[in-house]
Protein backbone atom coordinates (compact mmCIF):
# COMPACT_ATOMS: atom_id res chain seq x y z
CA UNK A 1 0.00 0.00 0.00
CA UNK A 2 1.23 3.64 -0.64
CA UNK A 3 1.78 5.81 2.12
CA UNK A 4 1.88 9.43 1.96
CA UNK A 5 3.29 11.77 4.57
CA UNK A 6 1.66 15.14 4.81
CA UNK A 7 4.00 17.77 6.84
CA UNK A 8 2.54 20.94 7.51
CA UNK A 9 4.18 24.27 7.17
CA UNK A 10 5.43 27.06 9.85
CA UNK A 11 2.66 27.70 12.78
CA UNK A 12 0.57 24.92 11.18
CA UNK A 13 -0.60 21.75 11.77
CA UNK A 14 -2.50 18.41 10.11
CA UNK A 15 -5.96 19.89 10.85
CA UNK A 16 -5.80 22.68 8.64
CA UNK A 17 -8.35 22.62 5.56
CA UNK A 18 -5.56 22.01 3.05
CA UNK A 19 -4.45 19.20 4.90
CA UNK A 20 -7.59 17.35 6.15
CA UNK A 21 -8.85 17.60 2.18
CA UNK A 22 -6.16 16.02 0.62
CA UNK A 23 -5.93 13.21 3.12
CA UNK A 24 -9.66 12.68 3.10
CA UNK A 25 -9.19 12.73 -0.75
CA UNK A 26 -6.08 10.29 -0.56
CA UNK A 27 -7.56 8.14 1.95
CA UNK A 28 -11.08 7.69 -0.19
CA UNK A 29 -8.43 6.47 -3.30
CA UNK A 30 -6.55 3.73 -0.82
CA UNK A 31 -3.49 5.32 0.29
CA UNK A 32 -2.68 5.09 4.10
CA UNK A 33 -1.84 9.08 5.04
CA UNK A 34 0.13 9.81 7.75
CA UNK A 35 0.14 13.64 8.64
CA UNK A 36 2.28 14.05 12.14
CA UNK A 37 1.84 16.97 14.05
CA UNK A 38 5.73 18.27 13.55
CA UNK A 39 7.45 19.54 16.83
CA UNK A 40 7.12 23.48 18.11
CA UNK A 41 5.53 24.70 14.84
CA UNK A 42 5.19 28.18 15.88
CA UNK A 43 9.24 27.99 16.53
CA UNK A 44 10.45 25.50 13.99
CA UNK A 45 13.67 24.12 14.21
CA UNK A 46 14.78 22.35 10.85
CA UNK A 47 17.00 19.54 13.20
CA UNK A 48 14.17 18.65 15.24
CA UNK A 49 11.77 18.60 12.49
CA UNK A 50 13.98 16.87 9.76
CA UNK A 51 14.45 13.72 12.98
CA UNK A 52 10.39 13.69 13.24
CA UNK A 53 10.18 12.80 9.56
CA UNK A 54 13.18 10.16 9.73
CA UNK A 55 11.02 8.67 13.20
CA UNK A 56 7.46 9.02 11.18
CA UNK A 57 8.50 7.45 7.55
CA UNK A 58 10.93 4.84 9.05
CA UNK A 59 11.96 2.60 6.08
CA UNK A 60 11.67 4.94 2.72
CA UNK A 61 10.34 2.71 -0.33
CA UNK A 62 9.17 2.99 -4.01
CA UNK A 63 5.26 3.14 -1.93
CA UNK A 64 6.61 6.29 0.35
CA UNK A 65 5.38 9.82 -0.91
CA UNK A 66 6.29 12.51 0.60
CA UNK A 67 4.01 15.95 0.57
CA UNK A 68 5.42 19.73 2.03
CA UNK A 69 3.71 22.60 2.56
CA UNK A 70 6.00 25.71 3.26
CA UNK A 71 8.84 25.05 5.74
CA UNK A 72 7.87 21.42 5.65
CA UNK A 73 9.08 21.46 2.10
CA UNK A 74 12.66 22.16 3.22
CA UNK A 75 11.89 19.88 5.58
CA UNK A 76 11.27 16.90 3.12
CA UNK A 77 14.05 17.75 1.11
CA UNK A 78 16.70 18.12 3.69
CA UNK A 79 15.28 14.79 4.55
CA UNK A 80 15.79 13.12 1.17
CA UNK A 81 19.79 14.06 1.97
CA UNK A 82 19.76 12.13 4.58
CA UNK A 83 18.72 8.82 2.77
CA UNK A 84 21.43 6.33 1.62
CA UNK A 85 21.83 5.57 -2.45
CA UNK A 86 19.71 2.64 -1.54
CA UNK A 87 16.92 3.82 -0.19
CA UNK A 88 14.31 5.71 -2.18
CA UNK A 89 10.76 7.27 -2.27
CA UNK A 90 8.32 6.89 -5.29
CA UNK A 91 7.06 11.13 -5.15
CA UNK A 92 7.27 14.14 -3.83
CA UNK A 93 4.80 16.81 -3.78
CA UNK A 94 6.05 20.59 -2.42
CA UNK A 95 3.07 22.39 -2.25
CA UNK A 96 4.27 26.58 -1.79
CA UNK A 97 7.53 25.91 -1.10
CA UNK A 98 9.67 28.42 1.57
CA UNK A 99 12.95 28.41 -0.35
CA UNK A 100 15.26 30.78 -1.98
CA UNK A 101 16.63 30.51 -5.58
CA UNK A 102 20.61 31.79 -5.82
CA UNK A 103 22.26 32.21 -8.89
CA UNK A 104 19.71 32.83 -11.66
CA UNK A 105 20.41 34.85 -14.49
CA UNK A 106 17.59 37.10 -15.22
CA UNK A 107 15.72 35.57 -17.57
CA UNK A 108 15.95 32.37 -15.86
CA UNK A 109 14.09 33.82 -12.84
CA UNK A 110 10.62 34.46 -15.60
CA UNK A 111 11.02 30.25 -16.12
CA UNK A 112 10.48 29.13 -12.74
Amino acid sequence: MKRVFIVHGWGGSPKEPMHKWLASQLRQKGYEVIAPIMPSPGHPEIESWVTKLKETVGNPDKDTILVGHSIGCQTILRYLKTLSTSEQVGGLVLIAPWLTLQNLESEEEWNI
